[in-house]
């Protein structure tokens, strides 16, 4: 809705300098106040994740009732006169999400599109998806799919946290400051300036997305429309498109073609339903109601689970036909999806927040008596690892149990293996070692060592093992934690000094399970190499028990390779690698017990040895907790 966008009328193109000049001051205020208006004023936003109107235009589906209740905020005053930034928030972050929630399993297929407010039983209770915007890394590529561009405006903002799931797309974690806010808007005009300046060039964005006549009145209303469902992911509304106070007046108002795409290209990247995933129905303010996502719903979750992108033609015209709840189209899209490059996003998210190694590629290693070659080196061994498993389709159970090792000539040296003499030294190649999983991977092991060059934390990388791979979720540690006391007479080793931990009542739930996987990993040295001693010549013992599931006796092992590959055979950790990749999907975490019940039913049935990704995938998106939403009182 675009009741409060109207930029000032132009003056003649004979128009003296200063004139052009006052009257581009003028515009420029107006547009600024676009920011404002559609995220703070126009727009209200709800927390359960209900995006509404206010009178005038509309953000629901063709069919759909709008939402009625929620937070909002209303502009005051004449909606089509000039906005006042000043008289809007300023400093405060304004969080639009809401808490999680619950469980379940499938929806009925559909062969025509999906009406949201259809009720689905209660014995299928699914959670709730907060309203969330996009992270910077799914702006940058929505942006760069929508206009066509290079740019990467994302790097530019406020960084994304991850929330509770792990993962920066956390509807929890994702807040929106009125800061964010004006760095939309710097980013909106900078992108929209490119396109206009690339008319005329061939294969350019302008090209691209002005496929008629400029001269021909019609013109207008078709790039405009199909501008705007690309931008919004749904079909348009006529009040989106309404001549005085939708779209077509942001465009008519300028008075030349290229000045009205402008306007228009700037609105819509202000726009509420771009710069956030939306559940638009009037049913999520029911705490009561259980209801299927729509299509188009379905569809950029789908996009933005796999691509972290918008969806693009080919999943908007199943969108479009009605089927994204059906089982068999679903799994062609998901099928074609990971077979696409933009699949490559999905590895990116992986490695960084699933492995968690953003913060070592941050890391100078050369400040731990490393080089940064060899840094680079592990790095590239596990996105050649996350590459493979998504390109080639293998089992999600080789996250756990794969031995082949992608190394380049640096990092075959640091391991111990022959690098191929025909291989430029550069170049990734698989090679069989004595290492098991991701976890055993020298990338992981290093960045959950402690940073120190001589010593490692068990802590540290028990906590990474617990969380990541077992799913067991340590909560912080309590404050005044006292540090580890130092190597003694009666305690020499750590694992004599982590014993404290389990003496303590405090202490004792987390450690009981963080310390034995953590001291299971200490036959690898700080920079992730096979040691069986330490730098004094102590043996190290790093045997121990693997948890069961629900508290049964799990494996034992006698060293760390026994133990990686024990992780293979855990139920616990199979389960847990649905588990990470369904709060990926769902952009949430899991929070009660039937959720963590479909994800271990999901584990048992895709993170098998004859499983392939697109089966965990497909068992994923079939889900209830997927493809439909559980309300929350406003």
């Amino acid at each position: 809705m675009f009741s409060a966008v109207r930029p000032p009328a132009q003056k003649d193109p004979d128009d003296t300098e200063l004139e052009a000049q006052a009257n581009l001051e003028r515009r420029n205020q107006r547009m600024r106040g676009i920011e404002f208006c559609l995220v703070f004023g126009c727009l209200g936003v709800s927390c359960t994740g209900v995006i509404e109107t206010v009178p005038g235009g509309s953000s629901t589906r063709p069919g759909q009732s709008a939402g009625s209740g929620g937070t909002s905020a209303s502009a005051s005053g004449n909606p089509s006169g000039p906005m006042n930034p000043a008289t809007t928030p300023t400093s405060e972050p304004m969080n639009p999400a809401s808490t999680p929630s619950n469980p379940s399993d499938p929806g009925n297929p559909a062969t025509t599109p999906s009406n949201p407010s259809d009720p689905v039983s209660p014995a299928n209770a699914t959670g709730h998806y907060a309203l969330r915007r996009l992270t910077n890394q799914e702006y940058t590529n929505t942006v760069q799919a929508l206009l066509f561009t290079q740019q990467t405006p994302g790097s530019t903002f406020q960084e994304s946290l991850p929330g509770g799931s792990g993962f920066t797309n956390d509807s929890q974690a994702l807040d929106i400051s009125s800061t964010l806010v004006a760095t939309y808007y710097t980013a909106a005009t900078a992108l929209a300036k490119e396109v206009i300046a690339s008319k005329g060039a061939a294969g350019g964005a302008y090209a691209k997305l002005v496929t008629c006549d400029a001269t021909n009145a019609a013109c207008a209303s078709q790039t405009v429309s199909t501008l705007a469902k690309r931008a919004l992911r749904r079909p348009v509304t006529a009040a989106d498109l309404d001549a005085t106070s939708g779209l077509m007046a942001v465009f008519s108002t300028s008075g030349t073609f290229d000045q009205g795409l402008y306007d228009v290209i700037v609105a819509l990247l202000m726009h509420p339903e771009f710069l956030m995933i939306p559940v638009v129905d009037a049913a999520s303010l029911d705490p009561a109601a259980i209801f299927k996502l729509d299509d188009y719903e379905v569809a950029s979750r789908l996009s933005y689970f796999l691509w972290q992108s918008m969806p693009d033609d080919a999943l908007t015209v199943s969108a479009d036909r009605g089927e994204l709840h059906q089982p068999e189209i679903l799994r062609t899209q998901v099928t074609r999806m990971l077979s696409d490059p933009r699949s490559t996003n999905l590895k990116n998210i992986l490695r960084d927040e699933y492995a968690g190694l953003l913060s070592l590629a941050r890391t100078d290693l050369t400040q731990l008596g490393q080089t940064n070659t060899l840094r680079d080196a592990m790095l590239g061994e596990t996105d050649a690892f996350l590459a493979d498993i998504i390109a080639n389709d293998r089992s999600p159970l080789t996250l756990l149990t794969g031995t082949q090792s992608f190394v380049n000539k640096t990092l075959a040296s640091w391991y111990g293996l022959s690098f191929p003499a025909d291989q430029n030294a550069s170049t990734f190649v698989p090679l069989i070692g004595n290492r098991t999983g991701l976890g055993s991977q020298a990338s992981v092991l290093v960045n959950t060592a402690g940073g120190s060059p001589t010593f490692t934390n068990p802590i540290k990388r028990g906590h990474w093992l617990a969380s990541k791979i077992l799913c067991l979720n340590p909560p912080p540690p309590p404050p005044n934690v006292p540090p580890l006391p130092p190597a003694s007479q009666t305690s020499p080793t750590v694992r004599a000094r982590l014993e404290a931990h389990l003496s303590s009542p405090a202490c004792v739930n987390c450690h009981v399970t963080m310390d034995a996987v953590g001291l299971g990993a200490e036959n690898y040295g700080p920079f992730g190499q096979w040691r069986t001693t330490y730098a004094d010549q102590t043996p190290i013992d790093a045997s121990g028990t693997l948890p069961g599931v629900s508290g049964s006796a799990g494996t034992g092992f006698a060293d760390s390779a026994s133990m990686y590959a024990a992780l293979g055979s855990s139920n616990l950790a199979k389960t847990c690698v649905a588990t990470q990749f369904m709060k990926l999907a769902l952009s949430r975490d899991l929070t009660s017990a039937g959720e963590l019940s479909d994800a271990s039913a999901v584990g048992a049935a895709s993170v098998t040895p004859t499983s392939r990704l697109s089966d965990l995938i497909l068992n994923i998106v079939t889900t209830n907790e997927f493809l439909q939403q559980t309300g929350e009182a406003p």
